[in-house]
């Protein structure tokens, strides 16, 4: 028995020398090593290191592996004041992180950061008071989508209301009665061109609005109706948009203050050899979507011969960077010059999720992927930069994309009650869920199959699909 336990706590010191905390602490928790004193010491000696690991992995932001360190230590026997230091430095981390989140219009990326905290019960007053504040800017960007400034206006103040020093919530106040101001204008302008079937100036006129309001139906439903009227089917049929002329597909989707090259260099550019692995994903209330299928994509500055799959209006090359899927990974294989967390790269780079992408010129992307499960994964912007054609985000899309109002969602959907998942198989695109499901006005039972261009609606929800 003697040599038994000697042997034992032997191998928990090589392994805690080694740097191998939880090996040793599982070792020194048998029953036969924790009614020695020596094992009791390396024990506590195991736990503090495990605290001190977290405490280290939390600050750079690690904050599932430290906060199994964390309780590790706790469960352990670590020091009380390493663990409380550790759960303050972390506490207060989040809540800089947050508060610069909120700051930047990204209130729903500073909840889910919050809501992490209430999860390992390390919520206090300060935590509570900022989700008051991320809610009420997450409301009031989901109204401001949908062109409902005033009231998101509204949302806005009773943030301010709570944080009465923040100058950055003041001027997202302002910035949403500019957008207001500019939105009722432009509206005005759109009924007049509708009146007058002037659909070149109805199609610039409602992608400014959508520029102000992503969800806004109406520019929404008077785009539709223009583009039939040049010529570019959406919905009614599976038509591309190359068929329009190249004057009247250019002007269609890239008004004149936007552009950067000539109308001819435009449609030059959406001859794309990968044009049928894309689509525009129009989620109302949320926002649009690029969906890219292929496991390679280039992403670039539109031009004339450029075989560009995210497009960015940005001082960017035509071939800036490629990203790859393979497997279940992704690989970033930079052309120019790319920082990926704070690092040039120059050689092929494994984006993990939350990784931050510069792709130089101030064009700056988070890479995310939310969902265990699924190979899918989604770009963010973080810098003011627009895609052609202009949405919020570009899905990666890989076998499914899940749309929904749990925060693991490749789209996330607060005011959806369930889930619909597209997937691909055989080459074919299918949209399900548990609901009612309707595709192009008609009834299926839980799965169809969708084409590119479809209308798709549910019980609480509404969708479409428009072919690049």
């Amino acid at each position: 028995m003697f040599q038994s336990w000697r042997l034992k706590l032997r191998e928990a010191e090589e392994a805690y020398r080694a740097g191998r905390f939880q090996d040793a602490g599982k070792l020194l928790k048998d029953h036969e090593l924790n009614g020695f004193l020596p094992a009791q010491q390396l024990l506590a000696k195991v736990a503090d290191q495990l605290a001190h690991r977290g405490r280290n992995q939390l600050a750079r932001g690690e904050s599932r592996a430290g906060w199994q360190d964390l309780e590790m230590a706790m469960h352990w026997g670590a020091n009380q004041e390493l663990l409380g230091a550790a759960r303050e430095d972390f506490v207060r981390h989040v809540l800089e992180e947050s508060e610069s989140l909120i700051a930047a219009g990204e209130p729903t990326t500073a909840l889910d950061r919050l809501r992490e905290l209430d999860r390992h019960h390390a919520a206090n007053a300060d935590v509570r008071a900022l989700k008051q504040v991320a809610q009420k800017m997450e409301g009031a960007d989901r109204l401001a989508r949908s062109g409902k400034f005033a009231e998101a206006e509204q949302m806005i103040a009773g943030a301010v209301a709570l944080r009465p020093g923040s100058g950055a919530l003041t001027a997202a106040r302002q910035a949403c009665l500019a957008k207001g101001a500019e939105c009722r204008k432009q509206l005005e302008d759109l009924h007049a061109a509708m009146l007058a079937e002037q659909w070149t100036k109805v199609l610039s006129t409602s992608e400014a609005i959508l520029a102000l309001a992503p969800a806004h139906e109406q520019a929404r439903d008077a785009r539709r109706r223009a583009w039939q009227a040049v010529g570019i089917g959406v919905a009614s049929a599976p038509v591309s948009p190359r068929r329009a002329t190249p004057t009247a597909f250019a002007e269609a989707r890239y008004p004149r203050e936007i552009r950067m090259a000539s109308v001819e260099d435009f449609s030059a550019a959406s001859e794309n050899d990968g044009s049928d692995e894309r689509f525009v994903l129009w989620v109302d209330g949320v926002g649009g979507f690029l969906v890219c299928t292929a496991d390679t994509v280039t992403l670039g500055q539109p031009g004339p011969g450029a075989n560009t799959d995210i497009a960015i209006l940005g001082d960017l090359s035509r071939n800036h960077a490629k990203i790859r899927r393979g497997g279940e990974g992704y690989l970033l294989e930079p052309v120019r010059e790319v920082i990926v967390n704070g690092r040039p790269v120059s050689a092929p780079t494994t984006l993990t999720d939350g990784a931050l992408i510069d792709l130089g010129g101030g064009v700056k992307l988070r890479f995310r992927r939310p969902h265990a499960l699924s190979a899918t994964a989604r770009l963010e912007f973080l810098s003011r930069h627009r895609t052609v054609p202009a949405v919020d985000a570009v899905l990666l899309m890989s076998d499914s994309c899940v749309l929904g109002p749990g925060p693991n969602s490749h789209v996330v959907c607060r005011d959806w009650k369930q889930d619909v998942v597209l997937s691909r198989h055989d080459g074919q695109l299918y949209c399900r869920t548990k609901g009612r499901l309707e595709v192009n006005g008609v009834c299926c039972e839980g799965r169809s199959p969708v084409e590119r261009n479809a209308q798709i609606a549910g019980d609480d929800f509404s969708l479409s699909l428009e072919q690049v």
